[in-house]
């Protein structure tokens, strides 16, 4: 009946981080904390739990019954209720709700999980997401003030980062901070188009006893963030989303997190549609390691979307969260709702978009990827329409060798067009290839050279040692596709715009390793920008004759008046 060793008992269960002691009875219940100092290291406590009785000698009894009834939730936050009742009576002003693991708790409890078994904590993680004008997102992953805690030491940090579709990575490397180790190295084990994993190598063994230090990592995230609502349209096409957003896993020990969003400069935000929150992965967790996480089941946590709430912070063309004492296994976000800027909405170029205009251009899109599918599948009737197009394209093709002077060069023209029930671009006519495998070569709104087209409304010149920033997608990237997509030496590629809407895209290319094309990127800026307006204003009118072809159904073989 007498616990004589009770105090080093309890000191031992905080010591180990037990969550709650529950005990036998002596016919009334008890509820209590026991607090334990353990220096430097941390303070815990414990709550105990002593059972009441369920059945007294009389249902009547003026004492009543009692119950603890415990409740663990998926963030694992746990409640101890103590239900005093009686026959008559569900429950007595004697009831007590206790809360025996907060969101506090959880911190610590985690803190120190992650900890023992990563072997390592950090004073702060960073991560900052610059978004560009041009399809794409630098980031920067810091980690200061990292310090080894396992006794055995550790030589390596795992990295491990994936992209969510459309998005895709590029250029992943290590970033070299103040008091980064002399000899840290970045080493790849899988570099894929939207995953990467490796390890950042410290040179040597560090323990406990070594002074912490810092280290980081960068790369591109392409075809991450729009900046304009109608980016955001072309986008999310197809798709239930209202929001932008970047975000930070909590995957360490860390004392503080901060996440910061940078906009180009003079970039004009919407201040009250923005917002922090945060997501949590339902316990129980599986590890502490990235792959133990399940992405897709993460659940919005209102109590620590709230505390982010306070640490958010609007400044010029930027936004930035802060959270002390983050929870591991929890993902913190800043959502924003792009806003429209003034130079796209005063230009009075941009011709107005009537419903009407809308109509027509999904009826002709529906044409040009109908008559395509039609001669993949072998249909005659498609077969004619298809000719006439391609008869338009290889004028096209024509002019262009002409116009740049193009000796014994062949190049490669195909048109796509934006199918809006599955939301992709899709190759439906072209000079090369067969039309059932440019099928399969599908992109999303700014994905690959195609996509960035597409989405920013913005000419592309691309060729393979010139592209530091990575937007072509090479075939062997995308595992599934047919076998049309080609590895030009140049490619061009151009909007097809209508009545003021994204059509489209005309990709124009050659696989000439000499080509005269080159001498594009050579030019001075005023006769690059005019041979620019020269080529665009030939894929204009080409399309547009083309367009008008397919609205008014008119497949006429009279191909000198399309060269003309």
């Amino acid at each position: 009946m007498v616990f004589y060793n009770a105090g080093s008992f309890l000191r031992e269960i905080n010591r180990r981080g037990f969550n709650i002691v529950v005990h036998g009875h002596k016919h009334f219940a008890g509820f209590l904390r026991v607090s334990s100092d353990f220096g430097e290291q941390h303070r815990a406590e414990v709550p105990i739990a002593a059972a009441g009785s369920a059945c007294h000698n009389r249902p009547d009894d003026p004492r009543g019954h009692h119950l603890h009834v415990i409740r663990v939730y998926d963030d694992d936050t746990a409640t101890l209720e103590s239900v005093f009742f009686s026959g008559s009576v569900e429950s007595t002003e004697s009831t007590r709700l206790y809360v025996l693991d907060g969101l506090k708790d959880i911190q610590r409890r985690r803190y120190n999980g992650f900890r023992d078994l990563q072997g390592m904590t950090v004073r702060e993680i960073r991560k900052t997401s610059r978004i560009t004008n041009y399809g794409y997102t630098e980031v920067q992953i810091e980690l200061y003030r990292f310090r080894v805690w396992s006794n055995g030491g550790l030589e390596s940090h795992p990295i491990d980062y994936q992209a969510s579709e459309p998005a895709y990575l590029r250029a992943v490397e290590k970033l070299d901070l103040p008091e980064s180790p002399r000899f840290l190295k970045l080493v790849p084990k899988i570099t894929e188009l939207r995953s990467y994993s490796g390890s950042m190598e410290f040179g040597r063994r560090y323990v406990p006893e070594d002074a912490p230090f810092d280290f980081g990592l960068k790369y591109r995230l392409l075809n991450g963030h729009t900046l304009t609502p109608r980016e955001f349209q072309r986008h999310y096409a197809g798709k239930e989303q209202d929001w932008e957003d970047a975000s930070l896993f909590c995957y360490v020990a860390a004392e503080i997190l901060t996440l910061e969003v940078r906009f180009p400069s003079g970039y004009q935000l919407d201040n009250r549609r923005v917002e922090p929150c945060a997501e949590y992965a339902p316990a129980p967790l599986k590890g502490v390691r990235d792959a133990d996480f399940e992405w897709n089941v993460l659940k919005p946590h209102e109590d620590e979307s709230a505390r982010a709430r306070d640490g958010l912070q609007i400044l010029p063309s930027a936004f930035r969260l802060t959270i002390p004492n983050p929870i591991p296994g929890f993902l913190y976000k800043i959502r924003w709702v792009p806003n429209e800027q003034i130079e796209t909405t005063v230009n009075s170029l941009v011709p107005r978009v009537t419903l009407l205009d809308e109509a027509r251009v999904a009826r002709v899109q529906d044409e040009l990827f109908a008559i395509a599918q039609g001669v993949a599948a072998g249909a005659e009737d498609a077969s004619g329409k298809y000719d006439s197009m391609a008869a338009s394209l290889r004028a096209l093709a024509d002019a262009f060798e002409s116009v740049s002077n193009l000796q014994d060069e062949s190049i490669d023209i195909g048109i796509m067009v934006f199918h809006r029930q599955d939301t992709r671009l899709y190759t439906v006519c072209a000079t090369f290839g067969k039309i059932a495998e440019l099928l399969k070569e599908t992109f999303v709104s700014g994905e690959g050279c195609a996509g960035f087209v597409f989405e920013k409304v913005r000419p592309l010149l691309y060729h393979p040692a010139r592209d530091t920033i990575g937007y072509f997608i090479r075939p062997d990237e995308r595992p599934g596709c047919g076998l049309g997509l080609l590895q030009p030496t140049v490619l061009l590629c151009f909007p097809w715009v209508e009545a003021g809407i994204v059509v489209g895209v005309v990709n124009i290319s050659t696989q000439k390793q000499d080509s005269g094309l080159l001498r594009l990127f050579d030019l001075p800026q005023t006769e690059s920008e005019k041979e620019n307006a020269l080529m665009q204003e030939l894929v204009r009118r080409a399309t547009h004759n083309l367009y008008t072809m397919v609205a008014e159904g008119n497949y006429a073989s009279d191909l000198e008046s399309r060269r003309e």
